[in-house]
């Protein structure tokens, strides 16, 4: 029977009480996706043997894509789903499934474009917590775990050069080289110059009062 697939799928079992690394239930390893990539993550709380969480008590849970390193720098991307979004039926024989789950963060394609700085691949740190329904509302971490973004190639220019790569130049090194010669408007009178090695010769390049554009070679001795 052929299967339906239309975006990368996580599939997150979040034990509340702990903080281990958490698996990825559709491959059984650590999470991964392919950088630029539509994705689904889905979530399933538990508290430890207990079983699952009464979701019911949460105003709102977060995911945040953090930078796996400091975990405290910049946020790559975040998703926020409401309690009228959550799930809260769900059950232990639906999670086990694969059929339902507490909540679905969705990421367009755009939205997992995460920079990983021209490297193929780049760990990243992602973390849910929750804002509880209390009269004084609480905020608690549910669950954090790495994530590795690995770049598909999908989408990037053919052409597109390595950061780095000698042969070609930034836009500022461009503009440095080029310097007041080429503008998208000149000032009156102005022309461009280019001298052969020896600089016994220029090319002379404009446009004269006639409105006619000249490029001519001229003697500079």
């Amino acid at each position: 029977m052929a299967v339906s697939y239309t975006r990368g799928r996580v599939r997150l079992a979040i034990d509340v009480t702990r903080q281990d690394p958490i698996l990825d239930a559709v491959t059984g390893d650590a999470p991964a996706i392919w950088r630029g990539t539509d994705l689904g993550i889905e979530i399933g709380l538990f508290v430890g043997d207990l079983g699952l969480i009464a979701i019911g008590q949460f105003a709102s849970i977060t995911a945040e894509v953090r930078d796996a390193a400091t975990r405290t720098a910049i946020v790559y991307a975040t998703k926020t789903i409401a309690l009228a979004q959550l799930n809260q039926n769900l059950t232990t024989d639906q999670w086990s499934s694969g059929d339902d789950q507490h909540a679905v963060f969705a990421w367009t394609s755009e939205e997992t474009r995460w920079p990983i700085d021209g490297a193929l691949e780049r760990e990243f740190w992602l973390v849910f917590s929750a804002v509880t329904t209390d009269a004084s509302p609480r905020r608690i971490t549910l669950g954090a775990t790495s994530i590795l973004l690995r770049e598909d190639g999908t989408g990037e220019p053919a052409n597109s050069p390595i950061p780095g790569d000698p042969l070609f130049l930034t836009a500022e090194q461009t503009a440095a080289l080029i310097g007041d010669a080429v503008r998208s408007e000149n000032a009156p009178g102005k022309t461009i110059l280019l001298k052969s090695p020896n600089g016994q010769f220029g090319r002379l390049i404009g446009v004269d009062n006639s409105g006619t554009a000249f490029d001519t070679i001229v003697s500079l001795v």
